[in-house]
């Protein structure tokens, strides 16, 4: 068996996939010097947009764009972010658990969004957060609670973080009952620098912000989103004191007197079975403690591109250093030709064969694999069985976005030759088939990039009528 270096192994993986960005650390003022308050900062987003049962729950489309935005600034403050697009019930509570333990260290700090539809049980008054496959639970109310997560189950999550600060954010509208208010009297004091506040404010803690109460609905456009991107992102308004760190206590008053929510009251506060002293901090300014804005957009450029550079890591880029120093290098991958690369076959034109479709049939493929399956050569054949062996034959092929582009673009070249060779060996003359490769352009189920999609990973097979 050959061996190969570990150098040689790590360089191909670089340049196959667009590394993940690292956690930072997040430090804070202490009498006049940087105090490190967390280690590693992890993120995991929560997006549920696309819903099974519509008639309930009506889609929600502007959430894929909303967790983007928010993967960009948080990235910004030094989270490595994890998404977890449309989740199906024995996916969602099993992820946060998995999230929770594998992060929850003692100097970490962990940020869990949910964006989707929630709904309280008007019997109990327990609220739930809804996957996508939840049915309705006034008419298949078993089916419902089998598939939904209470807030009790997450409260039980909640209560064996074992992060320093843990921060749960459900744009969501459900009751609020899993967790305890604190009593405002006004603006938060201005955060004391010295030790003594440090130790304060570094006990564990879980706190927890909803966008909305029992008995009110999500909006198509959420501006509960919008507010808490823009303080992630930096916005100064929130940071009352204006020291640079933006506190849970903060977060909270300026959602209550600041952020205009018509049609949804946020609620917000903290597990009792943490202190209440303890507060969830976030960076109110791009910079860290003395970085500059140069070397912030370097940094921010490194962790997006470790190897090629992709698609969304430009775009990642440019939303947030639009005027960045790497900006002409990102809008220049950006306007490159975006189209499929025919293979082989009528070209595209005046001579392109279809100008109408007899029959279409479809293949699925398994990630990173263009093996036919029995499933796929049994679609095969049956298209082959029902179509004339003169007729033009368009293939092709395309995947999901998990991997860089150029990678997902052989990929589905290799694919659609698969494709296109079975059918030349099965009685289709090679010249009548035109074999197209897509790569990420034309997905089936458009998603956020870096997504595995079984429904994109395909070759599609149609039938033309001769021009």
């Amino acid at each position: 068996m050959m061996t190969r270096a570990p150098g040689l192994l790590l360089m191909l993986l670089t340049l196959l996939f667009a590394a993940p960005s690292a956690a930072r650390p997040l430090a804070v003022d202490v009498n006049g010097a940087p105090r490190v308050l967390y280690q590693e900062r992890h993120a995991l987003l929560i997006s549920a947009a696309h819903y099974e049962h519509a008639e309930t729950w009506p889609a929600l489309s502007e959430i894929p764009n909303d967790t983007a935005r928010l993967e960009v600034a948080l990235m910004a403050q030094g989270y490595e972010v994890e998404t977890l697009p449309d989740p199906h019930s024995e996916q969602l509570l099993v992820r946060m658990q998995a999230f929770m333990a594998r992060y929850g260290s003692p100097d970490s700090a962990i940020l869990i969004v949910y964006s989707g539809h929630g709904w309280t049980d008007p019997a109990t008054q327990l609220g739930y957060i809804v996957p996508v496959n939840a049915p309705d639970p006034a008419s298949d109310r078993s089916g419902f609670l089998a598939s939904a997560v209470s807030l009790n189950m997450v409260r039980a999550l909640a209560s064996e973080s074992r992060a320093k600060h843990t921060l749960f954010v459900f744009d969501s509208c459900f009751s609020g009952s899993i967790f305890t208010t604190r009593s405002h009297n006004g603006a938060p004091s201005p955060r004391q620098r010295d030790v003594a506040a440090f130790t304060r404010l570094s006990q564990p803690t879980v706190q927890i912000l909803t966008s909305g109460s029992a008995n009110e609905r999500v909006p198509g456009h959420s501006i509960f989103m919008d507010a808490f991107i823009s303080a992630v992102g930096g916005n100064s308004q929130p940071d009352i004191d204006a020291d640079g760190v933006l506190t849970f206590d903060e977060i909270e008053f300026w959602f209550r007197h600041v952020v205009q929510l018509p049609n949804q009251t946020p609620q917000s506060g903290f597990l009792t079975s943490f202190t209440n002293d303890g507060q969830f901090v976030l960076r109110s300014s791009a910079l860290a403690p003395g970085e500059t804005a140069e070397t912030a957009d370097d940094e921010f450029w490194d962790s997006l591109v470790d190897g090629p550079i992709t698609s969304a890591s430009a775009r990642q880029y440019l939303a947030y250093f639009p005027l960045g120093a790497h900006a002409a290098q990102a809008q220049y991958f950006l306007q490159r030709p975006q189209t499929p690369i025919i293979l082989e076959g009528v070209a595209a034109g005046t001579n392109q064969p279809c100008s109408g479709v007899r029959r279409e049939g479809v293949v699925y493929f398994a990630w990173n694999r263009t093996n036919l399956s029995a499933e796929a050569a049994t679609t095969l054949d049956d298209f082959r069985q029902h179509a004339d062996a003169t007729e033009w034959i368009v293939v092709n092929g395309h995947t999901d976005t998990l991997a860089a582009d150029q990678f997902s673009m052989d990929l589905s070249r290799r694919a659609a030759i698969t494709v296109s060779d079975y059918l030349s060996a099965n009685g289709f003359a090679r010249g009548l088939l035109t074999t197209i490769a897509s790569g990420e352009l034309s997905p089936a189920r458009p998603t956020a990039d870096g997504v595995r999609e079984p429904l994109n990973r395909r070759v599609t097979i149609t039938a033309c009528v001769r021009n």
